[in-house]
């Protein structure tokens, strides 16, 4: 009986199989969206839509790594400073059903001047905006895997192919007001 269990267990785990359709994460419980610090401003997603309102930020500011004219610099850089922020490239790293694309190269706008930061923002991950039409989660990150040699999301067979082309709902620029 004990073997028969087993068998049974180890072929419903070898049948896992992945999403039908990798997406941005999802959220369904919006009771504390309204967390952090409130900034007027316009969310971009990258199929060219948008959303304008309150965008919520985790805290007033942000611990950058930035690039200007060859010079790494580490700055604190406060939320109020900030123009915006541009994704320019997301990373890949393995997931149980493929893979979590982060963000890992922008291009940030602080007083007029552009930097480039080559590290991921965690703070930017999800955000929260809030306008006259309701509440909206963003995310800038997303999901997919390779099916057959294609991903997904794009039907492209690059492998860094969503390095540069995230799914469409995904997060990929920030103006702030």
């Amino acid at each position: 009986m004990f073997r028969l269990a087993a068998a049974f267990l180890f072929s419903i785990q070898s049948q896992v199989v992945p999403p039908i359709e990798p997406k941005v994460p999802e959220i369904s419980d919006y009771s504390a969206v309204r967390s952090g610090v409130p900034v007027s401003g316009r969310i971009i997603i990258s199929d060219g839509k948008s959303a304008e309102g309150i965008i919520y930020f985790p805290s007033a500011s942000l611990n950058l790594y930035v690039i200007k004219d060859g010079i790494n610099y580490k700055s604190r850089v406060e939320i109020s400073n900030l123009s915006s922020m541009e994704i320019i490239r997301w990373k890949k790293s393995a997931d149980k059903n493929g893979f979590i694309f982060y963000p890992a190269e922008y291009n940030i706008i602080i007083s007029n001047k552009s930097f480039t930061v080559l590290h991921t923002i965690k703070e930017l991950w999800k955000l929260t905006l809030i306008n006259e039409t309701g509440t909206a989660v963003f995310f800038s990150y997303f999901y997919d895997y390779l099916e057959k040699g294609v991903w997904k999301n794009s039907g492209h067979k690059e492998a860094d192919y969503p390095e540069r082309h995230p799914h469409k709902k995904t997060v990929k620029k920030i103006i702030l007001f």
